[in-house]
């Protein structure tokens, strides 16, 4: 488990990241290296979320000129980039006539920080047909996101993505490692155990993401605790 840093007397806290999968893992598979075992848990994570759409939010009001089609968004939070719409409004009803797509954009260009360097977290979302000659304005989606995992903030992800999905992105990393050949802990049987296990896993958290945004213009979110609200993005 990692900690954020502190002042001499305090108390560290405890910040939810990637090394929980880390740590576990590499208690019961000895021999992973832990570089690659990182890279192992970062595409689980973003696999999971990518297939299950589970990280949903609510984006808006957006609003398109006259006869243009495409809008460069940004995550209110820095940490996810937007994968997929799946439900769109205007005015509260459901905007009817056209096909709204995402796209992740990763820019070239890159910000300086204090201890190193990200790309923006935008993506592009396409609108077809384009918008009429008045325009389209208070446009809200319902789009589903996935980590960025930029440089220097990778391990501090949302609290609830280790709280409400631990065990099943254990499960995809297990039968990552485990299928692997020729290594120290590769198993087939294992691999297949928890490869099913994680393909459970995904649907069912497909599907209670689906539940809880039915048609709906009120923000859901995954429940929290300890006062955490971060299961969702507005």
């Amino acid at each position: 488990m990692s900690a954020a840093s502190y002042e001499d007397g305090a108390t560290p806290q405890y910040v939810p990241g990637i090394d929980d999968w880390i740590i576990e893992v590499s208690t019961k598979l000895p021999g992973v290296v832990e570089g690659h075992l990182r890279s192992q848990v970062v595409l689980t994570i973003t696999n999971f979320f990518r297939k299950s759409l589970a990280w949903r939010g609510f984006l808006g009001p957006l609003t398109l000129a006259a006869g243009q089609n495409t809008l460069t968004v940004a995550a209110t939070d820095s940490d996810a980039y937007v994968i997929y719409v799946l439900e769109s409004f205007r005015n509260g009803h459901p905007l009817i006539g056209y096909t709204i797509s995402a796209g992740t954009y990763y820019s070239n260009s890159y910000k300086a920080v204090t201890d190193g360097v990200y790309t923006d977290p935008y993506s592009t979302l396409t609108f077809v047909p384009p918008a009429p000659a008045a325009g389209l304005d208070d446009i809200t989606c319902i789009v589903a996101y996935i980590p960025t995992f930029v440089p220097d903030s990778e391990q501090a992800l949302p609290a609830w993505i280790v709280q409400q999905h631990y065990e099943r992105i254990l499960a995809g990393v297990y039968a990552r490692l485990y299928a692997e050949i020729a290594k120290p802990y590769s198993d087939a049987q294992q691999a297949a155990y928890w490869g099913a296990k994680f393909r459970t896993e995904i649907a069912e958290a497909r599907a209670l993401a689906d539940k809880n945004y039915q048609q709906t213009t009120t923000p859901w979110y995954y429940p929290s605790f300890a006062g955490n609200t971060r299961g969702r993005i507005e």
